[in-house]
């Protein structure tokens, strides 16, 4: 059962080991050049469009249906999931109100998983880790884009 609270934090399953998947709800302001209204999310051939469809609103979907998906086998779970949608991160990166908050008030794990877009490197910030590929088609825009390199 996923059990919410107001912090917009998710978690299910049992065990003495977390795993969060932490990702930040808030966008940049909206570049010149728009086609459409950015605050809006278009589809066309197949691809979304608009302001954090890529940045991060995305990594936070697949979150959701990652729970989804895992809810139906919470009983082979052998800890918890934690899903942590934060606020702004953007502006400050590490600002009061997002995951520095949550970490304050205890919200930790023994792992984390933060899906944020930017270069292609997988970060392992302490010993062991479960290593895979991942390959993500389309193009770069915004902080996944060379210029933010």
């Amino acid at each position: 059962m996923l059990n919410c609270s107001t912090f917009s934090v998710c978690e299910f399953g049992e065990g003495k080991k977390t795993l969060i998947f932490n990702g930040h709800m808030g966008t940049v302001p909206p570049a010149r050049g728009w086609d459409f209204n950015p605050f809006l999310a278009i589809v066309q051939n197949g691809k979304l469009y608009g302001l954090g469809a890529l940045d991060m609103k995305s990594a936070l979907c697949c979150y959701v249906f990652m729970v989804k998906v895992l809810s139906k086998f919470e009983k082979e779970l052998k800890g918890k999931i934690c899903l942590q949608f934060v606020i702004d991160e953007e502006p400050m990166a590490f600002s009061h109100f997002g995951t520095r908050y949550l970490l304050e008030k205890g919200y930790t794990g023994n792992a984390a998983i933060v899906g944020e877009p930017g270069t292609k490197k997988i970060t392992i910030s302490n010993k062991g880790g479960h290593r895979f590929k991942l390959e993500v088609y389309g193009d770069a825009i915004h902080t996944g884009s060379r210029e933010w390199e």
